[in-house]
This record gives C-alpha cells, sequence and structure tokens, in this order.
C-alpha cells in the first residue's frame, strides 16, 4: 500500500501501519495548533507566577521599609519615655509588645505569600512535564552518538569551532581545537583570525584595518555590489564633524574621497556635505542626526563580516545555528509521529535512516541539500548515488550508469556520443 503526498512517499507493509500513518497525518494540522496552545499555557503559567513575585516584592519591599520607620520611631519614643534605672515604662513595654505583635504579623503573611508562590512554581514544572518531552532519544534513529563516531567528532568539533570564530571568539576556539586534537587548515585559520582582528578594530572604532581590506579586495567587493568602502568612509568623516572645531576643517578636506561614490550614492553625499552647515551641537537635533547613530556603526560590522564570507566564499549564514534550529522544528512533528505509531516502529515502516519520514517546514531557513535528480531513473541523488557527469556534458546518476554500462563503456541516454567508466566525473553540489 503506497500513501502519496508532496514530497512524500510512504511504504506501508500493513493495514495496522497504514491506519497510523492516516491518523497522523489526519492530525498533523492540530498538532501545530497544539503546539502553539501548549507554549501559551505555560507561558500564561510563567507571566502569573512573575507577577505574583512583582507583586510580592514589592509588598515585601514596602512592609519592611514601613518597619523600620516604625522602628525607628519607636526607638526615639522608648529612649524619651526612660525611667531613672534605664527601665522602660509601662507604657512603653505595651508599645513595644505591639510593635513586636505587628512585625510577627507581617513576618507571617510574608512566608504565607511565598508558600502560594510555590505552588505556581510547582505548576509551571507540572505543565512543562505535561505538554513537552525531556527524553527525544527514541528520535535518533541512527543511534549514532557523534563523540564516539570517528568520523563525526573531527566534523563537529570543527563545526563547533567555527561557531566561535565567527562569534570572534578565538581564544575559544583555539582552545577547543587543542583539547580536540582539531584543526583548521592553515590558510582557513589565518583568513578567520585576520578578519576577528579587524572586527576588533571596528568595535573600538577604527576603520583603518577594515578600509585596508575592503581597497585591498575592492574589485571582489564590487562583484557583489557591496558598499563596505563608502560605509567605512563616511563613519570615519562623520566622526571627525562629530569632534568639530580644527576637525571640521579637517572633515572638509577628507569629503573629497566621496566624489568616487558621487554617482551611486549621489543623494547620501549630498546630505553628508550638507551636515558641514551645521555646528556640532546642532548636527544631534538637524535632519542628518542618523549619521551620528551609534547603530551605524554595528550595521557596518555586520556589513563586513557578510562581505568578508561572500569574497572568501563562507556561508554568511551560522551552519550551527541553522542546524539546531532546523532540528528543534523537527521535533515537534517527529514526537507526534511517535505517539501515534508504537515506541520504536517509526523506521520500521519508512526503512530510510538518512532522511526524515515525514517533511519539515523550515519556515525560510536556508536549505542545503542535492539539487539533482536523475532523469533516467527519476530519483534524487545521495552520496551512495551520486551523479555522474558523462564525457559529453549530460549528467545521470551512478545507479543509472551502472545499468547502462557493458564492457566499461556506455551510450549517452541523449546524444550519440559514448562515453568510458574512466573518464566520468561524480559532480558534488
Amino acid at each position: 500500500l503506497i500513501i502519496r503526498k508532496p514530497l512524500q512517499c510512504f511504504r506501508i507493509e500493513s493495514v495496522f501501519g497504514m491506519h497510523k500513518i492516516y491518523m497522523f497525518y489526519q492530525n498533523s494540522v492540530m498538532s501545530k495548533k497544539e503546539d502553539t496552545n501548549a507554549l501559551e499555557i505555560v507561558e500564561s503559567t510563567i507571566k502569573r507566577l512573575q507577577t505574583g513575585f512583582e507583586n510580592f516584592t514589592e509588598n515585601s519591599r514596602s512592609s519592611i521599609d514601613a518597619l523600620a520607620k516604625q522602628s525607628e520611631t519607636l526607638r526615639r519614643e522608648l529612649l524619651s519615655d526612660e525611667e531613672p534605672d534605664n527601665s522602660l515604662s509601662i507604657a512603653g513595654v505595651m508599645i513595644f509588645e505591639r510593635y513586636v505583635k505587628k512585625v510577627r504579623d507581617v513576618l507571617k503573611a510574608l512566608c504565607s505569600e511565598h508558600r502560594e508562590m510555590h505552588g505556581t512554581v510547582s505548576k509551571c514544572g507540572r505543565e512543562i512535564d505535561k505538554h513537552f518531552v525531556s527524553d527525544i532519544s527514541e528520535l535518533n534513529f541512527t543511534k549514532v552518538s557523534y563523540e564516539v563516531n570517528a568520523v563525526l567528532k573531527p566534523t563537529v568539533d570543527l563545526l563547533i569551532a567555527k561557531h566561535y570564530l565567527t562569534l570572534g571568539m578565538v581564544d575559544v576556539a583555539d582552545l577547543l581545537l587543542e583539547l580536540t586534537g582539531s584543526q583548521f587548515s592553515d590558510v582557513k585559520g589565518n583568513m578567520f583570525a585576520n578578519m576577528t582582528a579587524i572586527l576588533d578594530q571596528l568595535k573600538v572604532r577604527n576603520v583603518t584595518p577594515a578600509l585596508n581590506w575592503a581597497r585591498n579586495n575592492k574589485s571582489r567587493l564590487d562583484e557583489i555590489d557591496s558598499c563596505l568602502e563608502f560605509s567605512l568612509l563616511r563613519l570615519q568623516y562623520v566622526e571627525l564633524l562629530r569632534k568639530g572645531g580644527d576637525d571640521k576643517q579637517e572633515a572638509l578636506e577628507f569629503s573629497r574621497v566621496f566624489q568616487h561614490f558621487s554617482c551611486r550614492h549621489s543623494a547620501e553625499v549630498q546630505s553628508l556635505m550638507a551636515c558641514l552647515i551645521f555646528t556640532q551641537p546642532a548636527l544631534a537635533t538637524s535632519t542628518y542626526k542618523h549619521f551620528f547613530s551609534d547603530d551605524n556603526w554595528d550595521e557596518v560590522q555586520e556589513m563586513f563580516v557578510k562581505d568578508w564570507c561572500k569574497v572568501y566564499k563562507i556561508p554568511t549564514s551560522n551552519p550551527l545555528g541553522i542546524i539546531l534550529e532546523a532540528g528543534t522544528r523537527a521535533v515537534p512533528a517527529l514526537l507526534h509521529l511517535n505517539k501515534v505509531m508504537k515506541s520504536g516502529q517509526v523506521m520500521e515502516f519508512f526503512g530510510q535512516v538518512d532522511e526524515l519520514p515525514i517533511e519539515v517546514d523550515l519556515n525560510g531557513l536556508p536549505q542545503y541539500h542535492s539539487v539533482f535528480s536523475c532523469p533516467i531513473l527519476r530519483q534524487q541523488t545521495s552520496e551512495v548515488n551520486p551523479p555522474v557527469r558523462l564525457v559529453c556534458g549530460h549528467v545521470i546518476s551512478k545507479e543509472a550508469m551502472n545499468r547502462l554500462v557493458l564492457h566499461e563503456r556506455l551510450k549517452c541516454p541523449y546524444c550519440p556520443q559514448e562515453s568510458t567508466v574512466a573518464k566520468t566525473r561524480i559532480l558534488r553540489f
């Protein structure tokens, strides 16, 4: 029995299995709604706890402050009411006892209110346990742990180290590589080190290293239509205007560099020139105050990282972050599937360990996958069955090629040219 869905084809070996999958799809829309409701329930419980905690903090603070003031007033009254033998009068003793009773009452009320909050805290835990699963080990279909896998461990270690490098945490990345015994190629390691050094200078508002890098890679930056050099010069110009005084004359002379950008950034260059007519205090309230925002430095840092990655052909998005987010999107759907089917039988029905048994909506996340489907066998290529380029330039899957081969030679199914197996090339997208 076959159930066909977009991008999915499941082979079911029993009527029971078919019924389970059907029920899963019937409830798939409701599952997303249930996930949202679960989050809302837990969030509302936490908000109630937060509100209760804020109220408790405010009440306890005001009560303790009031007791402190009364204590100071009582101390003055008792000192003025002392008997010659330094003992309290009967009236003083009564006042003191009333104050002690009030302190005990306030303390009792605060303890009672605090105990009520314990119930809300426990309810938060119960709601989380009720609506979420803490043990997801059953979803690890491959049953492979990267810590003990000789192939996966170096790859994952390098992935984590690269994540730290892209965050500018070079020391942490170096320590991780040292402890794990992994290492980048010397070229890639130096590239990351240079990027981090330039970023560190941008954070202290020194644009010179970034500007030198942009000019050294001007041709590549022009190919990707980058505005990095102009943005760096704009920041340098604005800093001169910000200082005012003699630096304003220096800013006027510096503004000549913008003539090279007058065609592409004409409107912005005109606005930058107009800033010269304002005094330094007036710039903060002028129509050009956005040039002086500190956010511009953050934007240029992000622009530099993106352009740096594009120049050296490194993914601008964080691979580790994408993997984690894709995993968190896949887990709820897999948990619902696991509920419908008997524990441990998911792979018994689907039998594919190199792909998920269901489609997961990544909602705009970058997706990395093979983009080639074999035109002969009409199936997507994989690591086991990669795409192969024939001598003539046509591409088919390796499995299709093996079926066409006769005495180490094969004829292209799309043109008259013949190829030999030795001259074919495996393609990697």
